[in-house]
């Protein structure tokens, strides 16, 4: 094979390169599904897990807790027992700064902080079981959230969970 001056790619040298480009690429997806894939872990169920020390394996009091509160957990199912019951949602809206009032145009522009709080009656714990966290603060593509739309929301996705399931 003749040598090429840097820069140049011989018809080989395309062959390869392409050869690599897909070969990259095939990494980069295997890659992206091994972390979108290790976002939850296996985790088993509630009763396997009594008696069992996970900080042998690693897992500090709010991983424990994270797994044993996901478990067999369906965020599209409402959080109570009895499906007759209902879920009271409050709602509280503090308003921060009004940017501007288009009288003419009737158009309002502000900022305003939303609360919302609920009663989940299946995020239960034990504190003493986890290091005594009775908090844990979690994303919402993990948990029911009410179905309440925000317009030109801001992008913060927690959800600060108690021991109690408030």
């Amino acid at each position: 094979m003749e040598r090429t001056p840097p820069g140049r790619l011989t018809r080989m040298g395309v062959a390869e390169a392409s050869l690599l480009a897909m070969l990259l690429h095939l990494i980069t997806l295997v890659n992206s599904q091994l972390v979108l894939n290790s976002e939850l872990p296996a985790i088993p169920s509630r009763s396997s897990l009594s008696g069992v020390d996970l900080s042998k394996f690693g897992a500090n009091d709010e991983q424990k807790l994270f797994r044993y509160l996901l478990n067999d957990y369906d965020k599209a199912v409402r959080p109570v027992f009895n499906a007759t019951k209902t879920v009271k949602v409050y709602i509280g809206l503090t308003l921060t700064h009004i940017f501007n009032i288009d009288e003419r145009n009737q158009v309002l522009a502000l900022n305003v902080w939303v609360e919302q709080s609920w009663h989940d009656e299946r995020i239960r714990w034990n504190p003493q079981e986890f290091g005594n966290l009775s908090k844990l603060t979690l994303a919402t593509r993990y948990l029911w959230t009410p179905d309440i739309v925000l317009y030109n929301k801001s992008a913060s996705q927690l959800i600060l969970v108690s021991s109690s399931g408030a």
